[in-house]
């Protein structure tokens, strides 16, 4: 799709959402200096620079008429969350959570939530910081040097680039290469497709998982530091792993890797699904001395002592078992 007359759509849009006198030849690479980090269209041409200690966006765009003639446009990021343009114009907000919206007619209400790009909290696309690329409805929209302001990128891409009638166009475009991308969707179908534990039991270093009326249908046991998941009472392939990461915690299963995430806040640990949305919580009642578990729909709670790992009520809010 990251055609010749894409990329041309894609910058009459940038220059008319950011307000600019436009002409289509008037684009100048810019050169990248210490700290700053490029940003590409997925052609390889340049879109900007961000410089993360102005907090200003640089566009490769230059404006072809009024007084800022043959100038680059510019993108600055203020501290009240308002994003200016060099027109001395306001252009974008961020909110206080970190809600990402164009003023001037370009998408709104842009999130980027760990791995995934979030529109009004439906995700249509993802990020990844790893290797520096977003993606559109399977779609690479833009490459960046890493590591970047995530609000930054999404506005400067998603609220500069496109509005409503682009997203649609990464959409169609989706839905007429289904094919392709069916082999992409399938382990997070898979992913959602078993049971959670409505209870846990502990027994030492031991994790049984039950069903509603109390069967065991799975466990967990620890092997080199990380909890692994078994579904059934018996046998030795383990269907998960939650492993921790510096500070933070992954849950891997059903082919599923590094998606799921288990993020602490005070005495809070949050669980993810893989929108980067809550699954549930574990909190410490430290004056209990125990743990308090339950899933953010509440149809699930339950304590347990603090003695043993909070990781194990991954069990309740993922669907590990058949």
């Amino acid at each position: 799709m990251e055609t010749k007359g894409f990329l041309l759509r894609l910058t009459v849009a940038a220059a008319a959402l950011v307000g600019a006198c436009f002409s289509l030849s008037a684009q100048e690479k810019l050169e990248v200096g210490e700290g700053e980090k490029e940003v590409l269209y997925a052609s390889g041409k340049q879109l900007g620079v961000w410089r993360p200690d102005s907090r200003v966006f640089v566009m490769s765009l230059t404006r072809s008429g009024g007084e800022r003639a043959g100038q680059h446009v510019t993108l600055t990021f203020r501290e009240n969350g308002e994003v200016w343009s060099d027109l001395g114009k306001q252009v974008g907000i961020i909110d206080e959570t970190g809600l990402v919206s164009s003023t001037t007619g370009g998408l709104k209400n842009i999130r980027i939530n760990a791995f995934y790009v979030l529109k009004d909290g439906t995700e249509i696309g993802r990020y990844y910081d790893s290797t520096g690329t977003l993606f559109i409805h399977g779609q690479k929209l833009v490459t960046f040097q890493t590591p970047m302001d995530p609000q930054a990128l999404a506005f400067v891409t998603l609220c500069v680039l496109m509005d409503e009638d682009m997203l649609a166009s990464f959409k169609n475009a989706k839905k007429s290469s289904a094919q392709q991308q069916s082999g992409g969707s399938s382990a997070s179908q898979n992913a959602s497709s078993g049971r959670r534990a409505s209870r846990i039991e502990v027994s030492g270093s031991e994790f049984r998982a039950l069903d509603g009326n109390g069967r065991t249908i799975g466990r967990a046991s620890y092997l080199g530091g990380s909890l692994y998941v078994y579904n059934g009472t018996g046998g030795s392939v383990s269907r998960g792993c939650i492993r921790q990461l510096g500070n933070e915690y992954t849950i891997d299963f059903r082919g599923t890797t590094n998606v799921y995430r288990v993020t602490k806040l005070g005495d809070t640990w949050y669980f993810k699904d893989n929108r980067g949305l809550d699954a549930g919580k574990v909190t410490h009642n430290t004056t209990m001395k125990w743990y308090e578990a339950s899933r953010t729909d509440n149809s699930v709670s339950q304590q347990f002592p603090d003695t043993v790992d909070p990781m194990a009520a991954a069990m309740l809010f993922y669907p590990f078992f058949d």
